[in-house]
């Protein structure tokens, strides 16, 4: 994945404010709401979506935070994605049983 993405975005002149429009992510208010509208219009021109969705479900994945729009899709739609791909391919797991070895 190209590491510099962000250089090409689509969004490098707009505004913070319409990427991150609420203090409270968890109860987005009527303006928030119209501003991930319109960053979602905005996504959809991108050339860099893909790249732009990638690294924010990889932090978010690292750290928990969720915040914003990235990669036009809001922070409750990253979470229904990564939930999704961890049903689809859920972590390996270590029995010491199953595993023995012998020597």
């Amino acid at each position: 994945m190209e590491q510099n993405w962000h250089l090409s975005a689509a969004c490098g002149a707009e505004t913070v404010e319409l990427f991150f429009p609420s203090h409270n992510p968890e109860r987005p208010s009527a303006v928030a709401e119209t501003s991930y509208i319109q960053a979602r219009e905005l996504c959809a021109r991108c050339p860099v979506t893909e790249a732009c969705l990638d690294d924010a479900l990889r932090y978010e994945g690292l750290t928990g935070f969720r915040y914003g729009m990235w990669g036009g899709t809001t922070p409750w739609e990253r979470r229904r994605i990564m939930l999704r791909r961890r049903r689809a391919h859920p972590p390996l797991t270590f029995t010491p049983e199953r595993h023995t070895i012998t020597v």
